[in-house]
Protein backbone atom coordinates (compact mmCIF):
# COMPACT_ATOMS: atom_id res chain seq x y z
CA UNK A 1 0.00 0.00 0.00
CA UNK A 2 1.23 3.51 -0.88
CA UNK A 3 0.49 6.99 0.60
CA UNK A 4 1.57 10.00 -1.05
CA UNK A 5 2.21 12.62 1.21
CA UNK A 6 -0.18 15.00 2.62
CA UNK A 7 -0.13 18.07 4.70
CA UNK A 8 -3.58 17.74 5.86
CA UNK A 9 -4.58 20.82 8.04
CA UNK A 10 -2.67 23.30 5.39
CA UNK A 11 -4.79 21.77 2.18
CA UNK A 12 -8.08 23.51 2.65
CA UNK A 13 -6.67 27.03 3.91
CA UNK A 14 -4.75 27.06 0.92
CA UNK A 15 -8.44 28.06 -0.70
CA UNK A 16 -9.24 30.81 1.64
CA UNK A 17 -6.46 33.74 -0.04
CA UNK A 18 -8.74 35.89 -0.81
CA UNK A 19 -10.82 36.07 2.65
CA UNK A 20 -11.24 39.59 4.41
CA UNK A 21 -10.30 40.66 8.04
CA UNK A 22 -12.58 40.19 10.57
CA UNK A 23 -12.87 41.74 13.94
CA UNK A 24 -12.23 38.68 16.66
CA UNK A 25 -12.45 37.93 20.25
CA UNK A 26 -9.70 37.22 21.65
CA UNK A 27 -10.20 38.02 25.44
CA UNK A 28 -9.39 33.95 26.27
CA UNK A 29 -8.04 31.35 24.69
CA UNK A 30 -10.89 29.76 24.16
CA UNK A 31 -12.46 33.18 22.37
CA UNK A 32 -9.56 32.79 20.30
CA UNK A 33 -10.11 29.49 19.05
CA UNK A 34 -13.76 29.61 18.29
CA UNK A 35 -13.06 32.80 16.57
CA UNK A 36 -9.98 31.48 14.79
CA UNK A 37 -12.58 28.14 13.58
CA UNK A 38 -15.13 30.44 12.67
CA UNK A 39 -12.53 32.40 10.46
CA UNK A 40 -11.76 28.79 9.03
CA UNK A 41 -15.39 27.89 8.32
CA UNK A 42 -16.00 31.03 6.43
CA UNK A 43 -12.99 31.03 4.16
CA UNK A 44 -11.55 34.15 6.11
CA UNK A 45 -7.57 33.15 5.87
CA UNK A 46 -6.67 36.87 7.24
CA UNK A 47 -9.01 36.81 10.18
CA UNK A 48 -7.74 33.33 11.13
CA UNK A 49 -4.20 34.26 11.12
CA UNK A 50 -5.02 37.72 13.47
CA UNK A 51 -5.62 34.30 15.63
CA UNK A 52 -2.09 33.34 15.89
CA UNK A 53 1.05 34.97 17.82
CA UNK A 54 3.23 37.32 16.09
CA UNK A 55 5.80 34.43 15.42
CA UNK A 56 2.94 31.85 14.84
CA UNK A 57 1.60 33.93 12.12
CA UNK A 58 4.96 34.09 10.11
CA UNK A 59 5.71 30.60 9.81
CA UNK A 60 2.41 30.12 9.07
CA UNK A 61 2.53 32.05 5.31
CA UNK A 62 5.54 30.68 5.22
CA UNK A 63 4.05 27.16 4.95
CA UNK A 64 1.40 28.22 3.10
CA UNK A 65 3.40 28.98 0.46
CA UNK A 66 5.57 25.92 0.90
CA UNK A 67 2.12 23.62 0.56
CA UNK A 68 1.16 25.27 -2.40
CA UNK A 69 4.23 23.37 -3.98
CA UNK A 70 3.37 20.04 -3.07
CA UNK A 71 -0.17 18.22 -3.31
CA UNK A 72 -2.62 17.81 -1.15
CA UNK A 73 -5.53 15.94 0.37
CA UNK A 74 -9.02 16.58 0.55
CA UNK A 75 -8.70 15.20 4.51
CA UNK A 76 -7.87 18.21 5.93
CA UNK A 77 -11.23 18.69 6.91
CA UNK A 78 -10.43 16.20 9.54
CA UNK A 79 -8.62 18.68 11.43
CA UNK A 80 -11.11 20.81 12.25
CA UNK A 81 -13.43 18.24 13.44
CA UNK A 82 -11.17 16.31 15.48
CA UNK A 83 -9.41 19.48 17.20
CA UNK A 84 -12.94 21.03 18.25
CA UNK A 85 -14.39 18.11 19.64
CA UNK A 86 -11.00 16.83 22.00
CA UNK A 87 -9.77 20.14 23.07
CA UNK A 88 -10.00 20.90 26.38
CA UNK A 89 -9.83 24.35 28.07
CA UNK A 90 -8.95 24.44 31.59
CA UNK A 91 -8.83 27.77 33.57
CA UNK A 92 -6.17 26.55 35.90
CA UNK A 93 -3.72 25.28 32.99
CA UNK A 94 -3.83 29.53 32.28
CA UNK A 95 -0.21 30.95 34.23
CA UNK A 96 0.07 35.08 33.57
CA UNK A 97 0.43 35.27 29.81
CA UNK A 98 0.78 31.82 28.69
CA UNK A 99 -1.48 28.69 28.69
CA UNK A 100 -1.19 25.53 27.78
CA UNK A 101 -4.14 23.11 27.10
CA UNK A 102 -4.17 19.37 26.08
CA UNK A 103 -5.55 18.09 22.99
CA UNK A 104 -6.19 14.82 21.60
CA UNK A 105 -5.36 14.60 17.98
CA UNK A 106 -5.72 11.52 15.60
CA UNK A 107 -5.96 9.65 18.54
CA UNK A 108 -2.72 11.10 20.09
CA UNK A 109 -2.15 13.68 23.43
CA UNK A 110 -0.65 17.10 22.07
CA UNK A 111 0.15 20.51 24.16
CA UNK A 112 -2.12 23.42 22.65
CA UNK A 113 0.21 26.81 23.50
CA UNK A 114 -1.35 30.29 24.01
CA UNK A 115 0.33 33.51 24.74
CA UNK A 116 -1.13 37.03 25.17
CA UNK A 117 0.48 39.78 23.20
CA UNK A 118 -1.09 43.44 23.53
CA UNK A 119 -3.51 42.32 26.14
CA UNK A 120 -4.69 39.78 23.84
CA UNK A 121 -4.91 35.54 23.59
CA UNK A 122 -3.25 34.33 20.52
CA UNK A 123 -2.30 30.81 19.66
CA UNK A 124 1.48 29.67 19.33
CA UNK A 125 2.55 27.18 17.88
CA UNK A 126 6.33 25.93 17.61
CA UNK A 127 5.85 23.00 15.79
CA UNK A 128 4.82 24.71 12.32
CA UNK A 129 8.54 25.22 12.43
CA UNK A 130 8.96 21.35 12.19
CA UNK A 131 6.23 21.35 9.40
CA UNK A 132 8.28 24.75 7.50
CA UNK A 133 11.23 22.11 7.95
CA UNK A 134 9.13 18.68 6.72
CA UNK A 135 8.07 20.42 3.36
CA UNK A 136 11.40 22.31 2.62
CA UNK A 137 12.18 18.80 2.95
CA UNK A 138 9.60 17.96 0.40
CA UNK A 139 10.23 21.08 -2.05
CA UNK A 140 14.27 19.48 -1.75
CA UNK A 141 13.32 16.12 -2.87
CA UNK A 142 10.83 17.17 -4.92
CA UNK A 143 7.94 14.62 -2.98
CA UNK A 144 8.41 12.10 -0.48
CA UNK A 145 6.45 8.98 -0.41
CA UNK A 146 5.41 6.72 2.28
CA UNK A 147 4.39 2.78 1.83
CA UNK A 148 4.63 -0.33 3.39
CA UNK A 149 3.96 -3.70 2.29
CA UNK A 150 5.10 -7.10 3.16
CA UNK A 151 7.23 -10.23 1.75
CA UNK A 152 7.05 -13.74 2.52
CA UNK A 153 10.16 -15.88 3.06
CA UNK A 154 10.65 -19.45 2.78
CA UNK A 155 12.87 -21.35 5.34
CA UNK A 156 13.86 -25.02 3.84
CA UNK A 157 14.86 -25.70 7.73
CA UNK A 158 11.41 -24.87 8.42
CA UNK A 159 9.16 -26.12 5.41
CA UNK A 160 6.69 -23.06 5.75
CA UNK A 161 6.59 -19.65 4.85
CA UNK A 162 7.10 -16.51 7.02
CA UNK A 163 5.73 -13.04 6.56
CA UNK A 164 8.11 -9.84 6.91
CA UNK A 165 6.39 -6.41 7.39
CA UNK A 166 8.03 -3.49 6.52
CA UNK A 167 7.35 0.44 6.27
CA UNK A 168 8.79 3.07 4.38
CA UNK A 169 9.77 7.08 4.55
CA UNK A 170 10.93 8.88 1.54
CA UNK A 171 12.77 5.79 0.25
CA UNK A 172 14.26 4.81 3.84
CA UNK A 173 13.03 1.49 5.45
CA UNK A 174 11.84 2.70 8.95
CA UNK A 175 11.70 -1.07 10.03
CA UNK A 176 10.92 -4.87 9.18
CA UNK A 177 8.52 -6.91 11.42
CA UNK A 178 9.27 -10.39 11.01
CA UNK A 179 7.54 -13.42 13.00
CA UNK A 180 7.62 -16.92 12.17
CA UNK A 181 3.95 -17.28 11.08
CA UNK A 182 2.61 -16.49 7.50
CA UNK A 183 -1.20 -15.24 7.56
CA UNK A 184 -1.79 -10.95 6.61
CA UNK A 185 -0.78 -7.88 8.17
CA UNK A 186 -2.06 -4.67 8.29
CA UNK A 187 -0.75 -1.06 9.05
CA UNK A 188 -1.88 2.24 9.35
CA UNK A 189 -0.40 5.64 9.48
CA UNK A 190 -0.67 8.73 12.29
CA UNK A 191 -0.02 12.41 11.79
CA UNK A 192 0.79 14.50 14.29
CA UNK A 193 -0.70 18.12 15.22
CA UNK A 194 -1.84 20.01 12.70
CA UNK A 195 -1.03 16.61 10.55
CA UNK A 196 1.67 18.15 9.58
CA UNK A 197 4.23 14.84 9.42
CA UNK A 198 4.22 10.87 10.09
CA UNK A 199 4.31 10.26 13.75
CA UNK A 200 3.21 6.39 13.92
CA UNK A 201 3.14 3.46 12.38
CA UNK A 202 0.74 0.99 13.97
CA UNK A 203 0.17 -2.81 12.79
CA UNK A 204 -0.81 -6.31 13.12
CA UNK A 205 -0.13 -9.24 12.08
CA UNK A 206 -2.51 -12.92 12.30
CA UNK A 207 -1.75 -16.58 11.54
CA UNK A 208 -4.72 -18.42 10.11
CA UNK A 209 -4.31 -20.23 12.91
CA UNK A 210 -4.67 -17.27 15.41
CA UNK A 211 -1.37 -16.47 16.59
CA UNK A 212 -1.38 -12.05 16.72
CA UNK A 213 1.52 -9.69 16.48
CA UNK A 214 0.76 -6.22 17.23
CA UNK A 215 3.35 -3.08 17.41
CA UNK A 216 3.55 0.75 17.36
CA UNK A 217 6.22 2.60 15.94
CA UNK A 218 6.25 6.13 17.19
CA UNK A 219 8.54 9.29 16.09
CA UNK A 220 10.24 10.98 19.96
CA UNK A 221 10.74 14.73 20.31
CA UNK A 222 13.40 14.32 19.07
CA UNK A 223 13.29 13.17 15.72
CA UNK A 224 14.25 9.17 16.81
CA UNK A 225 11.66 6.37 16.41
CA UNK A 226 11.45 3.99 18.66
CA UNK A 227 9.55 0.63 18.61
CA UNK A 228 6.73 -1.10 21.04
CA UNK A 229 6.54 -4.79 20.89
CA UNK A 230 5.27 -7.66 22.75
CA UNK A 231 5.12 -5.02 25.58
CA UNK A 232 8.64 -4.24 25.11
CA UNK A 233 10.07 -0.51 23.93
CA UNK A 234 13.28 -0.49 21.73
CA UNK A 235 15.27 2.27 20.23
CA UNK A 236 15.41 2.09 16.27
CA UNK A 237 18.87 3.27 16.31
CA UNK A 238 19.97 0.08 17.65
CA UNK A 239 18.40 -2.04 14.60
CA UNK A 240 15.59 -1.99 13.00
CA UNK A 241 14.83 -5.28 12.01
CA UNK A 242 12.60 -7.54 14.26
CA UNK A 243 12.43 -11.02 14.49
CA UNK A 244 9.77 -13.10 16.42
CA UNK A 245 9.78 -16.48 17.64
CA UNK A 246 6.28 -17.79 18.49
CA UNK A 247 6.79 -21.29 18.57
CA UNK A 248 7.53 -20.77 22.53
CA UNK A 249 4.80 -19.94 25.49
CA UNK A 250 6.06 -16.87 25.57
CA UNK A 251 7.39 -14.67 22.54
CA UNK A 252 10.97 -14.21 22.01
CA UNK A 253 11.72 -11.13 19.98
CA UNK A 254 15.65 -10.31 18.24
CA UNK A 255 16.60 -7.32 17.46
CA UNK A 256 19.02 -6.85 14.45
CA UNK A 257 21.29 -3.73 13.19
CA UNK A 258 22.18 -4.52 9.49
CA UNK A 259 22.30 -0.56 8.35
CA UNK A 260 20.77 0.69 5.59
CA UNK A 261 18.57 -1.26 4.10
CA UNK A 262 17.86 -0.19 0.31
CA UNK A 263 13.93 0.59 0.48
CA UNK A 264 13.93 -0.19 -3.67
CA UNK A 265 15.10 -3.98 -3.80
CA UNK A 266 13.54 -4.67 -0.08
CA UNK A 267 12.27 -7.99 -1.19
CA UNK A 268 15.66 -8.72 -1.75
CA UNK A 269 17.41 -7.52 0.84
CA UNK A 270 14.92 -9.69 3.27
CA UNK A 271 15.50 -12.79 1.18
CA UNK A 272 19.27 -12.47 1.55
CA UNK A 273 18.83 -11.97 5.12
CA UNK A 274 17.03 -15.44 5.27
CA UNK A 275 20.25 -16.87 4.34
CA UNK A 276 22.21 -15.49 7.46
CA UNK A 277 22.84 -18.14 10.12
CA UNK A 278 21.92 -15.63 12.98
CA UNK A 279 18.29 -15.70 11.33
CA UNK A 280 17.64 -19.23 10.60
CA UNK A 281 18.88 -20.57 13.60
CA UNK A 282 16.97 -18.02 15.83
CA UNK A 283 13.29 -19.58 13.83
CA UNK A 284 14.73 -22.98 13.75
CA UNK A 285 12.47 -25.39 15.88
CA UNK A 286 14.04 -26.41 19.38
Amino acid sequence: MKTTSAIYFLLILIFFLNGCRNNGDYETPKSTYQTMVKATKSDNLNAMLDCFSNESREDYKKLLALASENEGDKQGEKFIDIFIEEIQFDESKIEDDKASFEAIVDGQKHTVEFVKEDGNWKMHMPDLKDGIRFLEEMVDNISISMSSGSTSVYFENMLCNTLATYAILNNEVIYIIWPDIQGSSTQSISYGLFFIKPEQWSGQQRSENGVQIEWQCKRTDDDRWTMTLIDNNYDLRDGNIFLINTKEEVFRVKQLNRGKIDAETISEEIDELSKEEEVKSFFSPK
